[in-house]
């Protein structure tokens, strides 16, 4: 998932005052996703969705019979569908995976994981990245609008003993530090997490673009921590845990580390974008969650058409604009399917920053939109300024600043 900028910094360190209220009811069966069913890959045993971009296009692979592909890499989009990617060059030919989508269309992979090279595919031509000297395997992960791609370099001879690697599109991998990195955002920096960094430890770090490694720490009564997720704006999303259990967590610069609420005994953040929506997994039992600092933590399953009869266990992937892949359980045809859950549009009239509440962070915004326009759509592209036309006269002037302070005080026209 790569994010781009949505929204400024206010609001987001809001996470220690809300965190406290973050358990919320977990069996709301309120309809607040659409859902989308990937159709699988013809003959295949299975068909996985590993990542997307903002344009709602996923990626994966699917397993197969060996005749002649083992795994093969896909596309979807909604004006597409599903499509086969061509075969990688060299050893990765048989068995590839895709793992990573830009905007621009780019797509990250490798050799299903455990064997061949990462590679980069834009418009249709392959590029093999390499390994690190010594690793006969690497895996890409992650990319970003620029095409930097992070991932992993290994020797499953000595253990998977992993390399955590940023490419630079024509140059060569850089090791980053002993581990793996697991995500890129657009700025450069890389959250990845490290073996042995502390106390023998694993432990969650954030990279800068220079190559500077910061860790994170481990939530209190824990032993390892592990980066899994990074937005626009540094924030590090991840689990940190013990032997007999697991608490995802949210990084956050000025705050640290805290403890996000847990909805199983093994519990982990997967992915958080530039509103500060995270996704998430529990594990014993399992099942995929949505948080946010409004509505605390809720189980996927319950957000959706309870007619579909459709369980979902895993949240993969979150963009910018909410949208969510999944895999789940359709009960009745008794299959496991490949989700896209897009959020049911909702207007909140005054919502400037589009983080669907109406609050105090959307004051600056309002006024921003009424004297600069071109400064309101640069610093958020994904929002409609007519959010602020409260009257509903069709326009966005002096005369919604009275309406848009009375709906905040929550008496809205």
């Amino acid at each position: 998932m790569r994010v781009q900028m949505r929204s400024n910094l206010s609001g987001l360190v809001v996470l220690a005052a809300v965190l406290s209220l973050a358990g919320s009811a977990l069996n709301a069966q309120t309809v607040e996703y659409e859902v989308t069913i990937l159709p699988p890959i013809p003959d295949s045993f299975a068909t996985v969705v590993l990542g997307m971009n903002n344009h709602g296009d996923l990626v994966g692979y699917a397993q197969l019979p060996a005749n002649p592909f083992f795994l093969r890499g896909w596309k979807w989009s909604q004006a597409g569908g599903m499509v086969l990617l061509p075969a990688p060059p060299g050893i990765n030919a048989l068995r590839y995976a895709a793992r990573d989508i830009n905007d621009a269309g780019v797509i990250v992979g490798d050799g299903g994981g455990d064997s061949g090279e990462a590679w980069r595919l834009e418009n249709g031509v392959y590029t093999l990245l390499g390994t690190i000297p010594g690793d006969p395997l690497s895996t890409g992960v992650s990319i970003n609008e620029s095409g930097d791609v992070v991932g992993f370099s290994g020797n499953p001879s000595i253990g998977h003993a992993n390399h955590a690697y940023r490419y630079k599109y024509g140059e060569s991998m850089v090791i980053l530090l002993f581990g793996k990195s697991t995500a890129i955002n657009d700025s450069g920096q890389v959250s990845a997490y490290s073996a042995g960094a502390v106390g023998g430890n694993w432990q969650a770090a954030r990279v800068s673009p220079t190559g500077d490694v910061m860790y994170l720490g481990v939530l209190p009564g824990r032993n390892d921590s592990f980066a899994y997720g990074i937005n626009q704006f540094g924030q590090v999303v991840g689990t940190s845990r013990r032997n007999d259990s697991s608490t995802a967590f949210v990084y956050t610069d000025g705050v640290g580390m805290q403890a996000l609420p847990e909805v199983s005994r093994w519990n982990g953040a997967g992915e958080i974008n530039s509103m500060g929506t995270i996704i998430g997994n529990g594990r014993d039992p399992k099942q995929g969650y949505v948080w946010t600092s409004s509505t605390g933590a809720r189980l996927l399953t319950d957000l959706i058409d309870p007619a579909l009869r459709i369980t979902v266990d895993t949240a993969v992937d979150l963009n910018e604009f909410g949208q969510i892949a999944a895999r789940g359980f359709d009960i009745g045809n008794r299959v496991f399917v490949q989700l896209l859950l897009t959020p049911v549009a909702q207007f909140v009239p005054g919502d400037m920053n589009c983080d669907d509440v109406l609050n105090g962070g959307d004051i600056d915004p309002f006024f921003l939109a009424l004297g600069d326009p071109a400064a309101y759509a640069a610093q958020f592209p994904n929002c409609d300024p007519m959010n602020g036309d409260i009257n509903g006269d069709g326009r966005l002037d002096g005369g919604d600043i009275d309406p848009f302070f009375r709906c905040l005080g929550g008496n809205c026209p």
